[in-house]
């Protein structure tokens, strides 16, 4: 049970950090495009 637990609070992390890491990249992305 408490190995369930850790694993979805891992997976849950990873979503989190995978979501954060693609929105940054994807701003990042969109400020290189526009020209300032």
């Amino acid at each position: 049970m408490f190995v369930l637990v850790l694993f979805r609070f891992l997976v849950n992390s990873l979503t989190t950090f995978g979501h954060r890491l693609a929105a940054s990249g994807i701003s990042s992305r969109i400020s290189l495009m526009i020209p300032i």
